[in-house]
């Protein structure tokens, strides 16, 4: 059998800690950037403004989802909740703070180090993880399970339950081998929808997790399909 494929993977003790002042949706993107990249405590300052912004948006849409995407105006008329703009505001802080930093344009290098006019640069390996046997049976029977319909509003509860199942278990592997961008919560390799492009705006975290998502299912469907030429 070929060796398994090696990724790399970035040593804790090297990420800086979130600022306090920093709640659950910041501190995920906090750790998200810092994760990959070597940001300067000079231009930190900008990391933790997309931060505060993702904070503030995931704050409003907190309280529209409580109250209603609809309100009634003054005059009694149907309106739109009046955080919406200003939830869409503060995304559009977040991807203005994060394209300051070169996260979403890094040009080509053409010597090692930061690229000029960036803020920052890949944060570089410190150690090699592997692509274990558990993760790949995991990842092959978690495609079986999504073609027979497992994760349909109408499939068999225990099938739903060991797609449930299936998913935690390979969703822990990932992110230890992969990193936090496969944080709880965040989906599964295994899932066709990433493979197109990102439904989700460049404000929200899913659009700073999404290619390194497609790149690791790419890898892992290479390695599945190597994985089964020699059975």
């Amino acid at each position: 059998m070929p060796k398994a494929p090696v990724i790399a993977a970035f040593s804790a003790k090297a990420i800086p800690e979130p600022p306090e002042e920093l709640a659950e949706a910041g501190r995920h993107l906090w750790r998200t950037v810092m994760h990959r990249y070597v940001i300067e405590d000079a231009h930190a300052e900008v990391l933790k403004l997309a931060c505060l912004s993702a904070d503030s948006a995931a704050s409003m849409r907190r309280q529209i989802k409580a109250e209603g995407e609809t309100v009634t105006g003054s005059t009694g008329q149907p309106a739109a909740h009046p955080l919406i703009a200003a939830e869409g505001a503060a995304q559009k802080r977040v991807a203005q703070f994060l394209t300051r930093l070169g996260l979403f344009d890094e040009p080509k290098r053409s010597k090692a180090g930061r690229p000029p006019g960036q803020l920052i640069m890949p944060r570089p390996p410190v150690r090699d993880g592997e692509i274990t046997d558990e993760i790949m049976v995991l990842f092959d029977h978690n495609i079986e399970l999504l073609k027979q319909g497992a994760d349909k509003a109408d499939a068999p509860s225990a099938l739903h339950d060991e797609l449930h199942d299936v998913e935690y278990r390979l969703g822990v592997l990932m992110r230890k081998t992969f990193g936090e961008h496969w944080a709880f919560g965040c989906g599964s390799p295994a899932d066709p929808a990433l493979d197109d492009e990102c439904p989700y705006g460049p404000g929200y975290q899913m659009a700073v997790d999404w290619p390194h998502k497609q790149r690791d299912r790419q890898q892992l469907l290479a390695a599945l399909a190597a994985r089964r030429r020699q059975r």
